[in-house]
C-alpha cells in the first residue's frame, strides 16, 4: 500500500515524505495527488485532441483545394506551395507557429498521395529552384512541365501566414483588459504592448524614401490600434485613430 502511495507521491510534492502522516492526512494528500495527476493528464489529452482537430481541418481544406484546382481545373502547383499553404492553415487555426513549422513535408505529401491514390502525380521539375510539382494524373508529364505557375499564389500564402503569425502573437500577449465603459484615454493608454514582430512589420511596411514625415506620423499608432482590433475582434473607429495621431503629434 505504501509503495502505491509512494508512486503517487513521486509525481506530487508531499510536504515531507519521511514524516509519518496521520491516516486521514495521508488520504487527503493522496487524493490531492491523484486529482492533480488526473487534471494534468486531462489537459494533455485536451491539447492532443485540439492539435488533431486543427490538423484535420487544415488537411480537409487542402484536400478541397487540390480537388478543385488540381484535379478539376487541371492546375499545376509546386509541392512546396501546397505544403506552405497547409502550414498557413495551421497558423490560421491559432496553432503555435513554431509547432506548425515542424511539420514534415514528405509526410504531408505521403498523406495526400494516400488520400487521392493514383489521381495525383508528383515529379521533380527540370527547372532549377522549382522542386517537386503536383498535378492530375490525367495530364501528361510534358504538359505539366510546360504549364506556367501562378507566382502570386506563393506570395499570397506568405502574406496570410505572416498575418496569422502576428495575430496569434497578439492574442497570446499579456494584457490588462479594457473596461466595459471604453473611453478615448483607455484606447490611447492601450491594454498591451504590441509584439516586437508587429512593430517590425509596420516599420518595414512604412519605410522608404518616398514616404514623407507626416505620413510616418499618421501611422505610428497603427501597431497599437491593430493590436486592439485583434484582441477586441472589432475595428477601431476613425475617432480612435485620430486620437492616436493626435497623441503622437503631441509627443
Amino acid at each position: 500500500m505504501l509503495r502505491k502511495i509512494g508512486n503517487t507521491e513521486s509525481s506530487l510534492e508531499f510536504v515531507c515524505k519521511e514524516v509519518m502522516y496521520h491516516n486521514s492526512c495521508r488520504k487527503k494528500y493522496s487524493y490531492e495527488a491523484r486529482a492533480s495527476l488526473m487534471k494534468k493528464e486531462s489537459e494533455r489529452q485536451s491539447h492532443r485532441l485540439n492539435l488533431r482537430e486543427i490538423k484535420e481541418k487544415a488537411f480537409e481544406t487542402t484536400v478541397q483545394f487540390i480537388q478543385s484546382h488540381v484535379l478539376e481545373k487541371r492546375e499545376v502547383h509546386r509541392v512546396s506551395d501546397i505544403s506552405n499553404q497547409y502550414r498557413m492553415l495551421l497558423c490560421g487555426h491559432e496553432l503555435d507557429y513554431h509547432y506548425a513549422a515542424t511539420h514534415r513535408r514528405y509526410l504531408f505529401l505521403e498523406k495526400l498521395n494516400s488520400h487521392f491514390g493514383d489521381k495525383l502525380k508528383t515529379i521533380n521539375h527540370p527547372s532549377k529552384g522549382v522542386g517537386k510539382i503536383i498535378f492530375s494524373s490525367e495530364m501528361s508529364t510534358e504538359q505539366a512541365i510546360l504549364t506556367s505557375f501562378d507566382m502570386s499564389f506563393s506570395a499570397v500564402i506568405k502574406v496570410k501566414e505572416a498575418a496569422f503569425l502576428l495575430r496569434n502573437l497578439i492574442l497570446k500577449a499579456p494584457r490588462s483588459p479594457l473596461p466595459k465603459k471604453l473611453k478615448v484615454k483607455h484606447i490611447i493608454e492601450g491594454e498591451m504592448q504590441p509584439p516586437e514582430l508587429l512593430i517590425a512589420f509596420f516599420e518595414c511596411l512604412i519605410s522608404g524614401k518616398s514616404l514623407i514625415f507626416q505620413r510616418l506620423i499618421n501611422v505610428l499608432g497603427i501597431p497599437f490600434s491593430y493590436s486592439l482590433c485583434v484582441t477586441c475582434n472589432c475595428r477601431c473607429t476613425s475617432r480612435f485613430q485620430n486620437c492616436f495621431r493626435k497623441k503622437v503629434k503631441e509627443n
